[in-house]
């Protein structure tokens, strides 16, 4: 395994983990990572949610539109934007109470 290749460290990690204060790489929580992460999840599932990538072009008829978007893909799409939403909010609440804990942690010093 190339020690370049930071793909293959993921399937294929390495036995020493540990860092500078004795914790587990691996554990650390990156703050920035869960930053971006609730915003993209938000902000992806409420594009689906919205209804906005299925919307009826004025050009076609409503047999047109319902045979390139059926009702099933239209309410799976919903759904699936629904539950991106949802893993976008847990997502900002754990990023919330990372926050704080990082910021108690500043206090304390």
């Amino acid at each position: 395994m190339s020690d370049r290749s930071n793909i293959l460290k993921i399937f294929n990690p390495s036995q020493n983990f540990e860092n500078v204060n004795n914790k587990n790489v691996i554990d650390e929580d990156c703050f920035g990572c869960n930053v971006f992460n609730s915003i993209f999840s938000l902000t992806g599932g409420g594009y689906l949610l919205s209804g906005y990538p299925v919307r009826k072009n004025a050009k076609w008829s409503i047999q047109e539109y319902n045979k390139i978007h059926p009702k099933w893909w239209r309410a799976s799409l919903r759904t699936v934007g629904g539950g991106v939403v949802l893993f976008g909010l847990y997502r900002s609440v754990e990023t919330f109470q990372l926050w704080r804990k990082l910021e108690s942690t500043k206090l304390k010093e």
